[in-house]
């Protein structure tokens, strides 16, 4: 997980386009790649989100739990789910999901 906090041509990552509350307060936001680099993923506008830290890793547990075929949590947050999900499309398309790295 790269962690890019900047991205030229893109801009600051500066919110969280998943949770609009963060407990405790979110110290960084930082740009999650939808279909991970290591898949092939590029970086640019059309495949990254602003994300806070918690969601980045939420998201990057999903994916590999998908990957892994381990049952995800009953109660998790549909927006991580959400982008969990279509990387993890995005990356079987590209024939690159067992490269998802297992990140936490």
């Amino acid at each position: 997980m790269s962690g890019l906090t900047f991205v030229e041509g893109v801009g600051h990552a500066d919110h969280c386009q998943i949770s609009v509350t963060h407990r405790p307060r979110t110290l960084r936001f930082v740009f999650h790649h939808i279909l991970p680099q290591v898949c092939g993923g590029k970086t640019g506008a059309p495949n990254l989100i602003s994300v806070c830290d918690g969601c980045h890793y939420s998201i990057h547990i999903l994916m590999w739990n998908m990957a892994n075929d381990v049952l995800n949590p009953p109660h998790i947050n549909r927006g991580q789910l959400d982008y969990a999900m279509r990387g993890y499309q995005e990356a079987r398309a590209a024939g690159t999901a067992q490269l998802i790295p297992k990140e936490a």
